[in-house]
């Protein structure tokens, strides 16, 4: 029987998939290093979101149709991560309460994990040990109390350094009381991320009362960074009295730790944490950033209308109307995606696509074609990644993008 995997690369699983439309953040992902493919950082990006897939259909195969009963830890997690559907949507979808929707992703967390630690080969000795978090009624309600939170969200551009103030001031009371002062340091430039100010916020204020139950006291280091797609927030501080060890931590502790490290999850970040000799969390949150649509048209209205739809999204939407031009820019800009019109002069649509996938250099930007012809079937074999037929609604695009980003919410929703 195949042991089963540490919890930490469960995590790691758990983690990807919260990030599966997110190639950037995949290709500083631990698990893409460990994928089999090589090349760059996309290339192993691309890597580890299509093992991800093989994996969760592999995960469908194990116990027949996805709609069965027996499978629906892989519904699950597909109308979740593939999706995008809240976790209450799922619920009425399957007709399950949410805690035993809840239990079916965990379920199905496990099991994918397993699925991919066999695939990579990987071995015990290479992750540190950590101790499962036990399933506790507690727990139970704490996640569907994170779920709530989470569907009532109200995303804006938020300053870290505001919010860690914030959170600080609450919990500066109980600090002084147990001895823990703070020295913050920050560069001296906007550290903006686009999440909610209550999740962050109770992000911060369990992750400091983990710190008091740690034992730490006299001084606790907190620094923030900004990074290529994620602000960092790392936090140590030292034990000069006996405080409560992993080993101790009583499952309440557990949970609201278990708590902010799924609501950063939600919000496209990540929180680590190391309390061995010291204690010492990470804390990451995507930076204010706008993904970058190519559109390629020689119609300057379609782009036009394209910036519309969009315009109340975190999307940069930039137009090309020459498709010689387009080359060059789609190169320099590395757009998140390429739509793009068949009927063009001089180079049209279709030659503009061979060279797109011929070149290492874009070969990795899903293009959408976005034309009034209906060629879809050779559209594809020349390497394009979807096909939408003029003239196109906002509905039908945002359908299209969704498959390719991710769910996308409007500014300030």
């Amino acid at each position: 029987m195949t042991p089963s995997p540490p919890e930490a690369f469960v995590q790691w699983v758990r983690n990807a998939l919260a990030h599966l439309y997110d190639y950037p953040y995949l290709q500083t992902h631990p698990l893409a290093d460990r994928c089999p493919e090589g090349g760059d950082a996309r290339s192993r990006a691309q890597a580890l979101r299509r093992i991800l897939l093989e994996c969760l259909d592999a995960l469908a195969a194990q116990n027949g149709a996805p709609a069965t009963e027996a499978n629906r830890a892989y519904a699950v997690l597909t109308y979740h991560y593939v999706d995008g559907l809240a976790m209450g949507e799922i619920a009425q979808q399957l007709a399950l309460s949410q805690r035993q929707t809840y239990r079916e992703h965990e379920k199905g967390i496990k099991a994918l994990a397993s699925l991919l630690w066999d695939r990579l080969g990987l071995e015990q000795a290479a992750f540190p040990s950590q101790a499962e978090e036990n399933v506790t009624p507690q727990a139970d309600a704490a996640q569907e109390e994170v779920e709530r939170l989470l569907q009532g969200a109200q995303y804006e551009t938020l300053d870290l350094a505001q919010a860690l103030d914030d959170a600080l001031r609450l919990v500066a009371p109980l600090a002084q009381k147990r001895g823990l002062t703070w020295a913050v340091s920050a560069p001296r430039v906007p550290l903006q991320v686009w999440a909610d100010r209550t999740l962050v916020r109770q992000i911060l204020i369990n992750l400091l009362g983990h710190a008091l139950a740690w034992g730490c006291q006299g001084e606790l280091r907190i620094s923030l960074a900004p990074g290529d797609h994620a602000l960092e927030m790392r936090l140590q501080g030292e034990a000069t009295a006996a405080g409560t060890r992993p080993e101790t931590m009583p499952a309440s502790l557990q949970v609201n730790l278990a708590v902010a490290r799924r609501l950063a999850e939600a919000q496209g970040g990540r929180l680590e944490l190391d309390s061995g000799a010291r204690w010492e969390a990470r804390l990451l949150l995507p930076s204010v950033s706008r993904a970058t649509i190519l559109v390629i048209d020689d119609n300057a209205d379609l782009i036009t209308l394209v910036q519309r739809y969009l315009g109340a999204y975190p999307l940069t939407v930039t137009g090309c109307l020459d498709g010689r031009q387009a080359l060059q820019l789609a190169g320099e800009q590395q757009p998140a995606l390429i739509l793009l019109d068949l009927m063009m002069p001089s180079l049209d649509g279709w030659d503009l696509l061979r060279q797109l996938k011929a070149s290492p250099v874009t070969a990795g930007i899903p293009v959408i074609i976005c034309s009034v012809l209906n060629q879809v079937e050779m559209a594809m074999s020349l390497g394009a990644s979807d096909y939408v037929v003029k003239p196109v609604s906002q509905t039908e695009l945002l359908q299209v993008l969704h498959r390719w980003l991710g769910p996308l919410s409007p500014q300030g929703q």
